[in-house]
């Protein structure tokens, strides 16, 4: 028997995969066609990265029962290969609802040759994450297009998609006009609760010297530990707010040596609500007067217990101290 065809299929393989050898042969008296099987050297099937060499050990014949042969053709080589892929990532802590930034370098086993200009890869998840949490990435297949491999080994990387959420409180909702709103504003990673780390902007200063309710959240930050840019806020409201003071006298010309009879009317200027039942007003003079005159009155200052307020604003009266020469 001459054995002249001894050909493998692929001679680099997938490792854990088995090669395909084609064997021919003719007899070498008539040289008709040889039917048989063979066997080689070595398993075809390796789970070992490495370069394998093959030859054929023996025959059998159909045929004639012949067991004799020569092989006139070269022994054969097969390497079994698989790929390393090395996964890196630029950040591993990002906005949520961003997208990560990875790369990936690919070398051959067999060789430590660069395989990544002919590798493509796909990762086992979604690269955008619309909800805070730790996402971890490996490698779930690949494509190969030198030999045609696609048995590989990878690492894995991690990635925290997060966010900043600031929660503000409010001392006092209704305060003075002209006062300053003493807020309290705190940040904490929503990951892991963790305090906040950088500055931040609201969106309005927090004196007014008009009467009105204003909102107040944040909005901007510079975060310094992980380069976030996206945070949640709450929003509060704070009311700057005086008392309308409205003056008036039962009788504008009395006796000297009388008391002065007046009553008012107060109401909040940012709603227009009742607060006289709140309010002690106290005069800027006397109500009794020993001397002939003409006196004027107004508000010195309040006290009010419901807001705590003690701007106002206030009108006038006059009363006139008379008496019969």
């Amino acid at each position: 028997m001459v054995i002249d065809t001894f050909t493998v299929a692929d001679s680099r393989i997938n490792v854990g995969g088995t090669a395909s050898f084609t064997v021919g042969g003719y007899y070498a008296y008539d040289g008709g066609a040889w039917s048989g099987s063979y066997s080689l050297n070595d398993t075809a099937t390796k789970s070992v990265v490495g370069k394998y060499g093959y030859r054929i050990t023996s025959i059998t014949d159909s045929n004639y029962g012949l067991t004799v042969f020569e092989q006139t053709v070269p022994d054969i080589y097969v390497i079994f290969d698989k790929i390393t892929i090395t996964l890196s990532v630029a950040d591993n802590r990002i906005d949520v609802d961003s997208a990560a930034n990875w790369s990936y370098t690919a070398t051959y086993q067999y060789d430590g040759a660069d395989a990544t200009p002919y590798v493509s890869l796909t990762l086992n998840d979604t690269l955008t994450k619309n909800a805070v949490g730790k996402y971890g990435y490996t490698v779930s297949s690949i494509s190969e297009t030198q030999y045609g491999l696609t048995a590989f080994s990878s690492n894995s990387f991690y990635i925290i998609f997060d966010n900043v959420q600031f929660t503000i409180i409010v001392v006092d909702s209704r305060i003075n006009v002209g006062e300053t709103a003493q807020l309290t504003v705190s940040g904490t990673y929503a990951y892991d609760g963790s305090a906040f780390q950088g500055t931040y902007s609201l969106n309005d200063t927090t004196t007014k010297n008009t009467v009105g309710k204003f909102g107040f959240k944040v909005s901007s930050m510079t975060e310094t530990a992980y380069g976030l840019t996206v945070f949640e806020t709450n929003e509060v409201y704070v009311i700057w707010d005086r008392v309308q003071i409205t003056l008036s006298v039962a009788d504008d010309r009395i006796n000297v040596g009388d008391t002065a009879e007046y009553s008012f009317v107060a109401i909040y200027e940012y709603d227009d609500v009742d607060a006289t039942p709140y309010v002690t007003v106290t005069l800027s003079d006397t109500l009794t007067k020993s001397s002939v005159g003409r006196y004027g009155y107004t508000v010195q200052s309040i006290t009010k217990s419901q807001y705590g307020l003690t701007a106002f604003t206030s009108n006038s009266f006059y009363v006139i101290f008379d008496k019969l020469p």
